[in-house]
């Protein structure tokens, strides 16, 4: 006489099931971390860009409010600031391809292009009293730096 018991247990259908089902639940949980992941990689790259944008901004407006004249040189595309007139104490930034270097400071930021301007009129090389940097076609990805004239500059240059 055969004595039958039955043990309690899943199918191997059962099983499967299971496998297949917590297969897909752990690629989707990895499918979205790695989209979170990336996220925070491009929002680490912007942040990164916005800070090295302030910080070209806070150091060219501090140069151009302490410095008496500043000077712009097209053909080495040098921004030169001068902090009295006849001292050698200057600072100069210079425009390379996809940075600007100011004495030993290299602000690696990716511009398109720049402009200099002097009574609000774009100028070429001569005494400037503003400068806008663009950094990409949107209109408001720039940065704009000026300063007020002294009534000597002004009349510097109308002479």
């Amino acid at each position: 006489m055969r004595i039958s018991k039955k043990i309690a247990a899943f199918t191997l259908s059962e099983l499967l099931v299971v496998l297949v089902i917590s297969i897909i639940i752990i690629g989707t949980a990895l499918s979205a971390i790695n989209i979170i992941n990336n996220n925070i990689a491009e929002y680490r790259i912007w942040y990164s860009t916005m800070s090295k944008k302030r910080d070209l901004e806070s150091r060219l407006s501090i140069d151009f409010h302490k410095s008496q004249s500043v000077l712009f040189n097209r053909s080495e595309n040098k921004l030169i600031f001068k902090m009295f007139e006849g001292s050698l104490n200057y600072v100069e930034y210079k425009f390379l391809e996809n940075k600007i270097i100011m004495k030993s400071d290299t602000f690696r930021i990716p511009y398109q292009t720049y402009k200099v301007f002097f009574n609000g009129n774009e100028i070429n090389g001569q005494e400037a009293d503003a400068l806008k940097i663009i950094f990409s076609n949107s209109e408001k990805d720039f940065l704009f730096v000026s300063k007020f004239n002294s009534a000597q500059n002004i009349l510097m240059n109308e002479i």
